[in-house]
């Protein structure tokens, strides 16, 4: 999460990202409390992950909240954010919305 960026999403809904780096600990974070924890052996694995997704195909998802911290932003950010992605989503990205991140998978043993 703290490097997580979320493109047009992050326009469209200020208050995402922040709640999310408050919510998940970060991956130092886990790998410190894995080896206090008495783990020897500690691993993370960063496997990058992209795709482009049809305007309209983000947008309904979006309307769906894939994303749980949607749930948790502002009273009317959600709202705002939807309208502002329908507006300008197919405008900006007629091409496609495209989404990177990086998924790290965290393995421990004894």
């Amino acid at each position: 999460m703290s490097t997580r960026t979320l493109g047009l999403l992050d326009e469209a809904f200020p208050s995402l990202l922040a709640i999310d780096r408050a919510r998940f600990p970060t991956i130092d974070g886990i790998v410190t409390n894995l080896r206090k924890a008495g783990f020897t052996t500690v691993s993370a694995d960063v496997r990058p992950f992209r795709r482009t997704v049809p305007a309209d195909q983000e947008i309904e998802r979006v309307r769906r909240k894939y994303i749980s911290t949607f749930d948790l932003l502002p009273p009317g950010e959600f709202e705002r954010g939807l309208a502002f992605l329908e507006e300008e989503l197919p405008r900006r990205c007629p091409g496609g919305f495209d989404a990177s991140a990086a998924f790290t998978f965290v393995g421990a043993s004894r």
